[in-house]
């Protein structure tokens, strides 16, 4: 598994919607996760965007944050597509 380089990618996502990791983080909810997945804290986010512990399910999170409100599916789908690569 490659977590750098799946937190490398993230960021250019983030900048692309004009969102901070304050943002992001108060855009995930509990119901973007799955139900065996915690909400990480803000400090923790800081740890997981610089790869540290990273997992599929807070990727997935913070780029269906990254695609709303006007998220472009095609894109959206690549970069999963993209994430989920990496993880395997």
């Amino acid at each position: 598994m490659e977590t750098n380089a799946v937190a490398e990618l993230l960021h250019p996502y983030m900048e692309q919607a004009g969102l901070t990791l304050k943002d992001v983080h108060e855009a995930i909810v509990s119901d973007i996760l799955p139900s065996d997945t915690a909400k990480p804290s803000q400090h923790k986010m800081y740890d997981l965007l610089d790869g540290k512990g990273l997992e599929k399910p807070i990727a997935e999170a913070i780029i269906g944050v990254c695609s709303r409100p006007m998220g472009d599916a095609g894109l959206d789908k690549a970069r999963r597509e993209e994430v989920g690569a990496l993880f395997s």
